[in-house]
């Protein structure tokens, strides 16, 4: 996940405020991924989340966020690895079947124990933006305390997704009465999706 300047996932110094949302390959206006570009999401992901790009643990999904069969389509346990990917393979299907395939996802199951210098660790941040579309409070004291790191807005355009370099006791879920947050390093069976709209803090 580091990339050109040595500092890690998403270098960009985070910041008190709203972030803004990189216009180098999304132009919604709601921040949706819906119509987006599907080389551009393949662009992001090799730009920014290379090591992610090269381990084939790739799957895709359809609208309701249901991991698919990459040849039948049908509905699949994520942690099956014979439906595992190539980054490649995942877009090229989503490009010739976009009415049944919505996106690509990232298997995080066993990551820590088959990749440990990795030391991956995704954030799913549901429901953190506001009416306004700024970081809610708890939301933002997360991006502040997570420190470099890359951040990608959610299918939905109001979650936030990062992925990290570091270690967690233990994966684990909170709930606040407007979102809430989920910490997974690879111990349970787990999918992330990845749409490649960057969000960068500041």
């Amino acid at each position: 996940m580091a990339d050109g300047t040595g500092k890690g996932p998403g270098a960009e110094s985070p910041a008190h405020g709203a972030g803004q949302q990189t216009q180098e390959n999304d132009r919604h206006p709601e921040h949706s991924t819906a119509g987006r570009s599907i080389s551009a999401t393949g662009e992001v992901v090799r730009r920014h989340l290379p090591e992610l790009a090269a381990i084939d643990r790739w799957i895709v999904r359809d609208a309701a966020k249901v991991p698919k069969h990459p040849t039948g389509l049908h509905s699949v346990d994520a942690s099956d690895r014979a439906i595992w990917c190539s980054l490649d393979r995942a877009l090229s299907i989503w490009r010739h079947h976009p009415r049944r395939i919505a996106g690509v996802g990232y298997v995080m199951t066993g990551i820590h124990t088959e990749h440990p210098a990795l030391r991956l660790v995704g954030i799913d941040l549901d429901k953190a933006f506001d009416e306004l579309d700024e970081l809610k409070p708890w939301a933002q004291r997360i991006v502040d305390a997570a420190g470099p790191c890359y951040w990608e807005r959610s299918p939905s355009g109001i979650g936030l997704r990062g992925f990290l370099r570091g270690a967690i006791p233990a994966e684990m879920t909170q709930r606040f009465p407007d979102g809430g947050v989920e910490l997974y390093d690879g111990r349970s069976g787990r999918y992330l999706t990845v749409t490649g709209v960057r969000y960068v803090p500041g």
